[in-house]
């Protein structure tokens, strides 16, 4: 059975990644992985709003991935706090993940999109599965 990893940030608002591996699970027989990272760095830079984003995130996450379970996907979800890179590769490594759906970010501040790249060459370096980057609808990358 293949070992399908989606990785969310607390900073991520756009959960396409998990509707996509969800969507992918129904036509595919896998087992689904979703790590959920906080990390305890943001906290601290953040004001209070960034707690209720958190806890949101995490409520609409819960929500997609109850819907999954009713539909028969097995799904094991985690929540870790730390670096959202090492956590990534630390359970791709512990679970023996085949492959990884990640979100590409959008209107993020310069930068963010450096930061996936740095995120997707440690895992070339350090695993051996797959990666698909997911992109929101609707989204158009220049060139």
């Amino acid at each position: 059975m293949k070992k399908v990893l989606v990785g969310v940030s607390s900073e991520t608002t756009d959960l396409w990644p998990v509707i996509y591996a969800l969507n992918l699970a129904k036509r595919v027989k896998m087992r689904l992985f979703v790590l959920l990272v906080l990390d305890p760095r943001e906290r601290r830079l953040k004001k209070e709003e960034y707690r209720v984003d958190e806890s949101s995130i995490k409520m609409r996450l819960e929500a997609l991935l109850s819907e999954g379970r009713s539909c028969g996907i097995p799904i094991d979800y985690h929540i870790a706090n730390g670096s959202y890179k090492e956590e990534l590769i630390q359970l791709i490594q512990n679970k023996e993940i085949s492959l990884v759906v990640l979100a590409m970010p959008t209107a993020a501040p310069k930068g963010a999109s450096e930061g996936i790249n740095d995120i997707l060459d440690e895992i070339k370096l350090r695993t051996a599965c797959d990666i698909e980057i997911v992109h929101p609808r609707g989204s158009v990358q220049e060139k």
